[in-house]
This record gives structure tokens, sequence and C-alpha cells, in this order.
């Protein structure tokens, strides 16, 4: 079925149908379809379940969502200057070529270095973003704004910190996260939890 149907959101959205047609839980519906989600929005609806608070995590997932639909907007923006700059390279770098009286030698040398970024334009859009994604900064602003969501939510402490580690995807702060106990995470201030937090600024400590 799944071959007439390319689109992963379409496919996405044919999945939970059939989920919820059978009456499974939300957990069950997740895993069915864990290969078109991120670990964050896994991870939330999860939670959204388990919390019995589905309703308002659904709300939080658009909320989210649409705040990081403008953040990939301003990072795709960025993109075409340095895909210029490589664009650039191919053409002008082999000019000496050009220079020494082998034109043919040129065009083909120019033409496989334009040919190769164009093929690779992909691969190069994804990597600058994820590069950019990963930086110190970017990883701040999706902790706290997936913290800032599920507060002005009235969701629960534990759960809050939960979704701002999962929106945040770091290792390091996962880890720093994880030694402490859902009883300490729910009755403990923030700053405790993230206090000496890696990647986090000292004024967030």
């Amino acid at each position: 079925m799944w071959g007439c149907v390319p689109d992963p959101s379409k496919r996405l959205q044919l999945a939970l149908l059939a989920s919820a047609q059978q009456n499974q839980p939300v957990a069950a519906m997740v895993d069915a379809v864990a290969a078109l989600l991120t670990p964050f929005e896994i991870g939330v609806l999860k939670l959204g379940e388990e919390s019995g608070k589905l309703e308002e995590t659904l709300l939080i997932l658009s909320r989210y969502f649409d705040e990081e639909d403008r953040a990939t907007k301003a990072i795709k923006s960025k993109i075409p200057y340095p895909m210029l700059n490589l664009l650039a390279a191919a053409i002008i770098l082999p000019l000496p070529i050009l220079f020494f009286g082998n034109p043919i030698a040129y065009f083909l040398t120019s033409g496989i270095g334009v040919g190769g970024i164009v093929s690779a334009g992909g691969l190069l859009v994804q990597w600058f973003a994820n590069r950019y994604r990963h930086k110190a900064n970017h990883v701040v602003v999706r902790l706290c704004r997936a913290l800032a969501i599920g507060a002005d939510a009235g969701l629960p402490t534990g759960m809050i910190i939960e979704m701002g580690v999962l929106a945040a995807s770091a290792p390091e702060i996962t880890v720093h996260v994880a030694q402490f106990t859902a009883a300490q995470k729910q009755t403990q201030p923030l700053a405790q939890t993230f206090k000496d937090c890696p990647l986090l600024p000292q004024q967030m400590h």
C-alpha cells in the first residue's frame, strides 16, 4: 500500500487513521509510525497520553512547530550564500587551465564541479542546516521555547523538563537531566535541575 503513497505526510496520516480505527492507544499508534516522526514528537505524544494531558500536548506541538517553521526558514535564508561561494569556486579555480590555452579541459573541469555541487545540493543544504541547528545558542533557544510553551500550557514541571530535553536534542543536556529522579524533576526548581548544565549560559544556572 505504501508504494502508492510516496509522500511521508500522507503515509503518516493513513497510519494514524488506521490505528485510530482500531482504537489503539496513542503509544501504539506512535510506535507504528515511529520512522516518520522525530524523537521530540514521539516523546511529547507519549508524555501527553501518560499524563492525561494529550489535548494540551497536541496544542503544544502545534505552537512549537509554528515557531520551529519560522526558525527553519531563517536557517534556509542563510544557505544560499555558501552555495554561491561553492559555485563561484568551481568556476574560478580552474581558470588557470583556460589561461594556458586548454578551454576544453577548463569547461570540463568547471562543468564537473558545478554539476557535482548542484547534484549534491540537497546534501549540502542538510549539512549546513544541521550544523547551524546544533550550535549551542540554537540548542538553548529550542530548550527555552519548549519550556516556555509547556509552562504556559500549565503542564507539570517534570513533563515540562522532559519536553525541553527532547526539543533541545542535545546529548549533553539529556545526560545532565538524567541524573535526577522523576520526583526531583517534579519538585525542585528548574534552576536547580539545569544548574551547571553544559551548553547553557551562566545566567540560566
